[in-house]
């Protein structure tokens, strides 16, 4: 006896067969409205007095120093072009260069730095460091052989002297001759974004995460005047005035600023968000905050912000003072501009 099967039943067989063994369909997710994007980020007008400045292209400014009366201005690219600007009647004009570097990377220029009096130029090159004269940055002085990873170079405030830390380590070098006058590892400190000097600018003073820290710059010598370890402080970065008087430091919910003769906190005021490296003027009059893409200017005695400035770009790189000028250097290093932002009067 046979038995046929309707094509229609087979055909049902076949799809529940095939089925067998198979996990079941995942249930549909419920998905709730999406987040709204973010609003479009909205540039604000350049404040009045701002002095822009611009390489020829394509030029991407990756480092930037201003002599502390703003006289000068020197910034380089990552691929070692090189200008010197002279600051004057609110114009920026181009007096030297260095050239972009196409084949020997280790010629090309990693940063520089101007003195304070802007009379000589502290270049950072891949195996030493180069101080030349100014305006005319082609007459060397001196050259430093480095010992590793420069860091941080900074020259004192008579400009007889330069200040390098390499691997973890301070040397300090004469600024006419190169030779090495002293070489130490300090252990306390965290971080530091800027030195300050004592008032006979025979001590460093570099502020960070565990207080104040003391540097005789004859011997090497340190000592800690003040600590922000007891009672605990909890900053996350701090910036001390050219004269070495005035600290200030930053919180994730504060500002503090204090006066190193007293060793006291002589303001702070909350903030909503955190910044990063935090200057202070040698009057204590101002203090300017940075983000990612924006500086904010404090009025110390009115403990408020009196000013935004924004700059064009992504990721803002380390603001710097011109404390004589009354100036604050910024760059973005998505952007070729270089702005000088004048402080109130």
């Amino acid at each position: 006896m046979s038995c046929r099967i309707a094509p229609a039943m087979l055909f049902s067989l076949c799809m529940l067969f095939a089925g067998c063994g198979r996990p079941p369909p995942p249930a549909a997710v419920k998905v709730g409205p999406h987040a709204p994007p973010p609003p479009p980020r909205v540039e604000l007008p350049v404040p009045a007095g701002t002095l822009i400045v611009q390489g020829p292209q394509p030029f991407y400014p990756s480092a930037i120093t201003i002599s502390s009366d703003g006289r000068y201005l020197f910034a380089n690219d990552v691929l070692g072009a090189a200008f010197l600007w002279e600051i004057a009647d609110g114009r920026a004009k181009q007096i030297d260069s260095i050239a972009r570097q196409t084949r020997d990377f280790s010629r090309a220029i990693q940063r520089g730095v101007l003195s304070p009096d802007g009379s000589r130029l502290a270049a950072l090159f891949g195996k030493q460091v180069v101080i030349v004269r100014t305006p005319d940055i082609q007459q060397q002085v001196c050259s430093i052989d480095r010992d590793g990873a420069s860091s941080f170079l900074c020259f004192t405030p008579d400009s007889s002297r330069l200040i390098s830390l390499e691997n973890g380590s301070w040397r300090i070098f004469d600024a006419n001759t190169g030779k090495e006058v002293a070489n130490y590892r300090p252990q306390s400190f965290t971080f530091f974004t800027h030195l300050g000097f004592d008032a006979g600018g025979t001590s460093a003073l570099v502020a960070g995460g565990s207080g104040l820290e003391a540097i005789e710059l004859a011997s090497g010598k340190t000592n800690q005047p003040l600590s922000f370890l007891q009672p605990p402080q909890g900053y996350v970065d701090a910036g001390i005035s050219d004269d070495g008087r005035w600290i200030v430091a930053a919180a994730a919910d504060r500002v503090d600023i204090w006066d190193t003769q007293s060793n006291t906190k002589s303001a702070t005021w909350p903030v909503t968000k955190q910044h990063h490296s935090p200057l202070i003027t040698s009057d204590g009059k101002f203090v300017i905050l940075k983000d990612q893409t924006q500086l904010f200017v404090w009025d110390v005695a009115a403990k408020q912000q009196i000013a935004t400035w924004d700059v064009q770009g992504l990721n803002l790189g380390l603001p710097l003072l011109a404390d004589k000028a009354g100036q604050v250097v910024a760059f973005a290093s998505a952007g070729p501009q270089i702005r000088v932002f004048s402080l109130p009067k």
